[in-house]
């Protein structure tokens, strides 16, 4: 395992506007007086915070005050004030949001910058001061937890920008434990293999007299993933009117070889046809060509609803 070479970085918050409208606090507000009726009002404001690689306090200045003219923010060097969180993206992760503002500012010419996040402080107008286990579970409230983490002081959002080692990669031990430790892995790592599968990777594996590793397994799993389920469809069909007793284990598998009317392109897994196919399914397609991916609900041979 190669180390990462340390770098010396800054760290730099900034306060935005507003960052929810009337509308959407009005929502937060209801669903947290579910179980939090004492808090009368809500409030939220945009937070920035960004990596710039180490410069002295007089090259820093230039920088900060490019960020605040671009974000309409102003640096923030204070901590929250009592009854205030801070939605962050979930520490570990890069958002969306950051891989696009991170390049655009770059580009723009903040040469010094690393990377920025966005995050949203929340203000929570109630008569007494509550403990921040408290506020944090307001936060757990409203937030996403696949995606966001709740904080309560400024500096926890330096974890963001927190470089990790990576973790070794393990060997799942089929060769001597059996399809047992296969089980366990599946527990253990949350694949949510079926028997099916768990057996397919067993009897694989065993052939090549070799173990999957954790990072083998988890690729395999993906491909069962609420995003892509070319795996699995289980579905019927039904060709010109008349149900056809075809095997849907895999979509590819369904025509092994091409059919009259059917064609196959394995590159971006399309199906198309040229009579009347009455399948409904959802689908992810990506055209590895051209990065594009859809995902939709879709009547083969029909209209596409995007």
């Amino acid at each position: 395992m190669v180390s990462a070479k340390e770098e010396s970085l800054s760290f730099v918050a900034l306060k935005g506007q507003q960052g929810l409208s009337e509308f959407r606090l009005k929502a937060l507000l209801e669903l947290i007086r579910e179980d939090f009726s004492q808090i009368q009002a809500i409030n939220c404001e945009d937070f920035f915070f960004s990596s710039l690689h180490y410069q002295s306090n007089e090259l820093i200045k230039p920088t900060e005050n490019e960020l605040s003219k671009i974000l309409k923010a102003k640096v923030f060097k204070k901590e929250l004030k009592a009854n205030q969180f801070i939605l962050i993206p979930r520490v570990g992760t890069i958002s969306p949001w950051s891989s696009k503002a991170t390049d655009i500012l770059i580009n723009a010419g903040l040469d010094s910058l690393k990377r920025i996040e966005k995050g949203l402080c929340f203000s929570l107008e109630i008569p007494l001061e509550l403990g921040k286990d408290s506020i944090k579970e307001i936060g757990q409230k409203i937030y996403d937890r696949m995606t966001q983490s709740v904080i309560t002081d400024i500096s926890s959002a330096e974890h963001l920008f927190r470089q990790l080692q990576p973790k070794p990669v393990l060997a799942v031990d089929i060769l001597k434990e059996g399809k047992k430790s296969l089980y366990e892995a599946n527990d253990l790592l949350g694949l949510a293999l079926s028997e099916e599968e768990i057996e397919y990777l067993y009897m694989n594996y065993l052939e090549n007299n070799s173990n999957p590793t954790d990072a083998e397994l988890m690729m395999f799993a993906q491909a069962n993933s609420e995003h892509c389920r070319h795996k699995i469809f289980n579905a019927e069909w039904e060709i010109d009117g008349n149900k056809a007793p075809l095997k849907t284990w895999t979509f590819r598998g369904v025509f092994p070889t091409a059919l009259p009317g059917i064609a196959l392109d394995y590159g971006t897994n399309d199906a198309i046809e040229t009579f009347d196919v009455t399948w409904r399914y959802q689908w992810y397609e990506t055209d590895m060509s051209n990065s594009d991916a859809r995902w939709g609900e879709n009547v083969v041979g029909g209209v596409s609803e995007l």
